[in-house]
């Protein structure tokens, strides 16, 4: 009998997660299935046809694209680094040239 070490085990889990994300966002990037939501979740849409709703939903939902793996982790590595107000920019001497 195979034992599987840990890291195999939590490898096999995060590719189970991966599948059944990448599933509900298939299934949630189709307004009928938004369209259920909103009807069931929000008084403002209790009353309305599934069709009516559809039809306030613009253009067709897109699924996250985002980058995956090594570059996704170097990608927020570098957006969290940069600063997110004036302060912050001048804290982190990035205002010194301003008016030059």
């Amino acid at each position: 009998m195979e034992h599987k070490t840990k890291v195999a085990e939590d490898l096999e889990l995060t590719e189970a997660q991966a599948r059944y994300d990448a599933a509900c966002k298939r299934l949630l990037s189709h307004k009928v299935f938004l369209a259920w939501i909103l009807k069931s979740c929000l008084d403002e849409y209790k009353d309305s046809d599934i069709k009516t709703i559809e039809s306030y939903i613009e253009d067709t939902p897109q699924r996250n694209r985002r980058p995956e793996g090594l570059e996704w982790r170097a990608h927020e590595a570098k957006r969290s680094a940069q600063p997110r107000n004036t302060a912050q920019a001048s804290a982190q001497g990035g205002a010194k040239n301003i008016g030059r």
